[in-house]
């Protein structure tokens, strides 16, 4: 066994042998180590402050498994599949995926606080995509519910939450009369929802095995399964105008092939309240009521529109152990990545791969010696990538360059940077916008997404793209261009590695040992591999060959 001290013995003598030792800047060494000491130390702590209590007593640990599978030969569609939604009884931990046919194109915000997972299928025929997560059940109220909160429901959405499709009659009899007496024996809007709960609750026999037909016809057999009774109450609260909107989800308990649950939620004084009309809970649905989807009774389908069946499998988990423990409240779980919401964790660990793309770059310049539009620009484009279709971004990119290049012919040849930069900006701009609309137009199918690609990004390449032609010819300015796009292909390929993505995130100590290696590799002085006479095709033209 090797004791802390030896090991932090090896490492100075590995950081000061000869190899290494000859290009190296003394300033760099000297910072080089404490970085390395620093995330050592934090990492060592992180593991020895894990509690074997990860959460407090009375509370469960659930692995949510959802899997669906699809056959498709030709003209395959994307598959779209939503993300478990969090509650104040319900915090979704950890989210691993299992894709073998399907490749992961981006996880996109399909309504405010709502995400779902975009895939394509890869091979014919069929394939299964699974998503399992890891889900923490508390007895108390021990989060914030984005969805019960107080909020206002603006006029379109309040449209959107009243909509009746043009194949419900509301003139039918049966319906009508319903309504009438409905409405005739409440006195408010309150009154009318527990009326409308009451009688489906009550009057509608719950049958499982029923298929589930029109409200129409729910009405008149008075029989029907969950999502029946959950669309029949939807129905006569929008008739009656109240907001309502159904939520697909589970009530967690172990068992293989869980059956999918609806409910409604009902906007009443401002807020947006539970109702189950199959079990008759209302208001506070019990903490095991699991969102998986809002306003929709389909956790997964394809682009096209459509749906799939699913196959949820939900099983019970021994009490883990948690980084820091979350069964107390305490100011070290501040540095438990892994306790925010499963969207926000996403983001978190495609923002912590930065440093990473800034490394490959730094490889790439300080070893290969070749040149890139900046340390930061292949990784943010690639983070574009990552929330964006290929597609699309690769269509506004190639777009919006050629009209920053195209201006450059009418730009005045002596001028400042900031106006430079200034009108350069305008015109990427224009240029992306407009590279939305006319992908639309040709039914491209574009995702406006690619607007947030980093346009402060684009804008210094172009520029940067001037300033090269300026100093050293076109060729290079092309060279070095095609070269941040193929570190960008790379960073993009090293990003979506799912596995240094919860790496990162559980460990974010580790980017002092990055920041060491990149400080090391900033001072590198020795051969480039482009200087060798094999890999000279590496080195970027010179001013006269251009």
């Amino acid at each position: 066994m090797y004791s802390s001290k030896n090991i932090l013995f090896y490492i100075y003598l590995i950081l000061e042998m000869d190899f290494i030792n000859p290009y190296m800047n003394n300033k760099s060494i000297s910072l080089v180590l404490p970085l390395v000491i620093l995330g050592i130390i934090i990492l060592v702590l992180r593991i020895a402050l894990k509690s074997d209590e990860a959460v407090p007593a009375g509370d469960t640990v659930w692995q949510i498994s959802i899997s669906a599978t699809i056959k498709q030969e030709k003209n395959r569609s994307d598959l779209h599949m939503a993300i478990p939604l969090d509650s104040a009884n319900i915090r979704i931990n950890n989210m691993g995926l299992e894709h073998p046919d399907f490749t992961l194109k981006r996880i996109i915000q399909k309504r405010k606080n709502q995400r779902e997972i975009v895939a394509a299928q890869t091979t014919s025929g069929e394939a299964t995509f699974t998503a399992e997560y890891k889900t923490h059940v508390s007895e108390t109220r021990r989060w914030q519910d984005t969805f019960g909160k107080a909020a206002v429901l603006k006029p379109e959405s309040r449209l959107n939450y009243l909509f009746i499709s043009s194949d419900i009659d509301l003139d039918d009899k049966v319906l009508a009369g319903l309504l009438k007496k409905l409405q005739s024996e409440s006195t408010n809007q309150q009154s009318l929802v527990e009326n409308i709960f009451e009688l489906v609750h009550q009057k509608i026999i719950s049958d499982s095995s029923a298929e589930y037909e029109s409200e129409e016809n729910t009405l008149k057999l008075r029989r029907a399964n969950t999502l029946g009774k959950a669309k029949l109450m939807l129905l006569l609260c929008r008739a009656s105008n109240i907001p309502a909107r159904l939520v697909t989800g589970i009530i967690v308990r172990e068992m293989l092939d869980l059956d999918e649950h609806f409910w409604i939620e009902v906007y009443l004084d401002k807020r947006w309240v539970a109702y189950d009309p199959t079990i008759g809970f209302e208001k506070d649905l019990p903490p095991n009521y699991l969102r998986l989807n809002v306003d929709s009774d389909q956790v997964a389908y394809l682009a096209d529109g459509t749906p799939i069946n699913v196959t949820i499998d939900s099983i019970q988990l021994p009490t883990p152990a948690g980084l820091l423990g979350t069964g107390e409240k305490k100011l070290f779980d501040i540095l438990d990545l892994k306790r925010l919401p499963i969207s926000t964790q996403f983001l978190l660990s495609t923002l912590l791969l930065l440093p990473i793309g800034a490394l490959i770059t730094s490889v790439f310049r300080q070893i290969i010696g070749i040149s890139t539009y900046g340390t930061f620009t292949p990784s943010l484009l690639a983070m574009a990538i990552i929330h964006s279709e290929w597609f699309t971004v690769i269509i506004v990119i190639l777009i919006v360059i050629a009209v920053g290049f195209g201006s450059r012919s009418v730009m005045p040849e002596k001028m400042s940077r900031v106006p430079r930069l200034s009108i350069i900006l305008t015109i990427v701009a224009i240029g992306m916008v407009f590279s939305i609309s006319m992908m639309e137009y040709f039914q491209l199918n574009p995702n406006p997404a690619a607007v947030l690609l980093p346009i402060i990004v684009l804008t210094n390449m172009v520029d940067r793209f001037y300033a090269t032609t300026d100093e050293n010819g076109i060729v290079s300015a092309i060279y070095r261009l095609i070269w941040t796009f193929i570190v960008t292909a790379i960073c993009f390929s090293v990003f979506v590695i799912e596995l240094l993505q919860q790496l990162v995130l559980g460990y974010p100590e580790i980017h002092f040992i990055t920041l060491a290696v990149i400080l090391l590799l900033s001072d590198y002085k020795g051969k480039k591999l482009s200087s060798l006479p094999y890999w000279s095709w590496l080195r970027e033209p010179k001013i006269g060959n251009s």
